[in-house]
């Protein structure tokens, strides 16, 4: 029998799988192959999204969940137009494909600094629960 996987390891590992994928497809110069990176790009940020909003609202107490989820659909929310305006603006002083591996990068940073923070949280929890 396989062992569950923790939520906050669903929700890092898909982020880092689109991350790493979009940021390796880059460079291409091939049409046909960016639009495939692309579209399995999409396809792990949907997997992504849904993980990471089944995740918050499984763990989130039933007393705080509507706010938790108004102020996750805020940020989400905030973060699109944010992002792409600040991608623009990268995209208009280097290139397109600068700014976009720049992007990725940063998503794969944050996807690591995410996993290590779970994984401190997770280390702590368990030190508490033993002593």
């Amino acid at each position: 029998m396989r062992a569950a996987i923790a939520p906050d390891a669903r929700v890092a590992s898909g982020a880092w799988r689109w991350q790493r994928y979009l940021s390796s497809r880059l460079r291409s110069r091939w049409l046909a192959l960016t639009g495939v990176a692309v579209l399995v790009a999409g396809f792990c940020q949907v997997g992504y999204m849904a993980t990471a909003n089944t995740v918050v609202q499984e763990t989130v107490p039933d007393v705080l969940r509507g706010r938790v989820m108004g102020i996750w659909a805020l940020m989400f929310g905030a973060a699109y137009p944010i992002g792409g305006w600040l991608l623009a603006a990268l995209a208009e002083r280097t290139s397109t494909s600068n700014a976009l591996m720049t992007f990725g990068i940063a998503g794969v940073v944050g996807a690591l600094l995410a996993a290590a923070y779970a994984l401190r949280v997770r280390r702590r929890q368990a030190e508490r629960a033993t002593a």
